[in-house]
Formats: structure tokens, sequence, C-alpha cells
């Protein structure tokens, strides 16, 4: 877990912050979080990278509806696929003084769920803080977005290139396997038909 200072004042942040689902929230997050490393995260998406991370592998996707935000995923385990685990984070965060990002997309757009997570951060120790993640991003952030997204589209295409190369490979495998198969075949066949041959003409000669 990264380590956290408080201000002056002896208070620690939780940031929420208050985005439009879907853009570019989380790349926000990731570069906000490269920037600002005595922040932690809260959020389904780190409650996912925890289990993995821990050694239960990567989970299924079993919906069209998967994001980051609400991550719809399956370990097989109940209480990770229910997310259980979010109600235990909820639970210890406050308890544990340290800066926060409160990383709730569609929660903290909404007033009643948002005034439920700011209730449970309502302590002395902590400032709430409202960041709003809209208008222009600074150059640096569409720099590393681009890289990012570059970087998706080219391991997408490495990916897909070994993709053909294996079912090539496996192609010509089979076409050899074919091909050494016809090559016996007649192999075979010459032999009878030499061996054929020499009983004919040794039958010949005893006549």
């Amino acid at each position: 877990v990264a380590s956290s200072s408080c201000s002056q004042d002896g208070k620690f942040d939780i940031l929420f912050p208050i985005a439009l689902p879907d853009e570019g929230t989380f790349d926000w997050l990731d570069y906000f979080l490269e920037n600002h490393p005595g922040y932690t995260e809260v959020s389904d998406r780190k409650i996912v990278e925890w289990a993995t991370g821990s050694g239960l592998g990567k989970p299924r996707t079993t919906s069209l509806k998967n994001s980051n935000d609400k991550p719809d995923v399956t370990f097989g385990i109940q209480a990770l696929d229910e997310m259980t685990p979010r109600k235990l984070l909820y639970t210890i965060a406050p308890l544990i003084p340290r800066n926060y990002v409160v990383m709730e997309v569609k929660s903290n757009l909404l007033k009643s769920e948002r005034q439920d997570l700011l209730r449970r951060f309502d302590l002395p120790h902590f400032r709430r803080v409202a960041a709003v993640v809209v208008g222009e991003p600074p150059e640096s952030f569409k720099v590393k977005v681009r890289a990012a997204v570059l970087a998706e589209k080219q391991e997408k295409l490495d990916t897909e290139w070994k993709i053909r190369k294996e079912r090539r490979r496996q192609m010509e495998m089979q076409q050899k396997l074919v091909r050494e198969k016809m090559e016996k075949q007649k192999a075979m066949e010459e032999a009878q038909m030499k061996m054929f041959e020499a009983t004919k003409a040794e039958g010949a000669e005893a006549k």
C-alpha cells in the first residue's frame, strides 16, 4: 500500500472524482496516481487487481457491461464474484488515516450514493474534496493517453500476428503430415507392386 502524508493541518485528503463515465476517467486516475504516489485508490478495479495479484489468476469477464468502475468478472469464488470485499474495504479504509481517491464514477455522480460515501469518511482527520474531471486535459496527460492507446494497439497487432503465425505453423505441420502419409502410402504400394512382379516372374520361370 502506498505511503501517505497529511497536510500541515494534520488532515488527509479524500478525493471524490466527478466525471462522465467512459470518458477517460480511469486514465485520469492512473495519471493522477503516477504523479501523486501518496494517494491510495479505493475502487472495484483495485479489488480485482488485488485479487489477481494474490494468485487467483485473471478472472473471466461475464458481461458486455464490464467496466473499470463496476467490473463484471468471475473468479469462481462467490464472495469475490459478489464483490463482498467492497463492504470490508469501505469499513476499514476510514479507520486508516491516509490520502484516498474514492473512484466510484457512477456513485459520485448520484446525490444519494455520493452522500453515503461522504458519510463514511466524515471523520476529523479527513478532508473531503470533490475533484471535477472535465474540460481540456493538460498536454502531458494527452501524450500519456496517446502512448497508452498506441501500446494497446501494438499489443493487439502483436497478438494477432502470433495467432496467425501459430495457425500457419499448424497448417504447415498438417500439410507435412499429409505429405509424409502419402509418401509412405506410395512407397508401400510400390513395394507391394515389386513383390507382386517378383512373384509373377518366379512363377513364370518355374513353368
